[in-house]
């Protein structure tokens, strides 16, 4: 049985975090095979500029999840502007992104523990259309929490490959 953390905080991230934000953005996409460490000089500026933007404007909402003070792990949501479908998808859309947790405090919740948080806060505001995509390391996670995946819809979820 998985030993979970009890003791954690959560907290939201503003633009004091910045250099922390990045640093959890170029760790995510380096364990994905995303990114390159070659790619980091060229892409930490940009990082920084695009969350500081974002953070700016209210379109990004970020929080870290602290157990003994130290960060743990970090979740992001956009929020945009999209057509809308139906009252009950008026248009805004929230989209779940970059939850990591270090790999030293793995496997003991803080993942979840971080995306209840997230879904919490935006049903609290009162957005509707809630949606993430999910890395094979995530997936179990987000379906224990609700999420389902876009192939059981009427339309399925995808990518165009370049």
């Amino acid at each position: 049985m998985k030993k979970v953390i009890n003791n954690f905080a959560i907290r939201s991230a503003t633009l004091d975090d910045l250099e922390t934000l990045v640093k959890f953005r170029i760790a995510i996409l380096l364990e994905l095979d995303i990114l390159r460490n070659d790619d980091i000089p060229l892409m930490e500026p940009k990082f920084g500029d695009y969350i500081k933007s974002k953070l700016l404007s209210g379109e990004l909402l970020c929080w870290f999840i602290e157990v003994n003070g130290k960060i743990a792990g970090v979740g992001k949501v956009m929020i945009y502007d999209a057509p809308p479908q139906s009252p009950q998808n008026p248009g805004k859309e929230c989209y779940i992104f970059g939850v990591y947790i270090i790999p030293d405090m793995r496997g003991l919740g803080l993942a979840t523990q971080i995306t209840k948080h997230i879904i919490n806060e935006l049903k609290a505001s009162n957005y509707k259309n809630i949606w993430l995509r999910a890395s094979k390391f995530g997936k179990t996670i987000y379906e224990k929490l609700g999420f389902v995946s876009s192939g059981s819809h009427s339309c399925e979820y995808m990518e165009l490959k370049q």
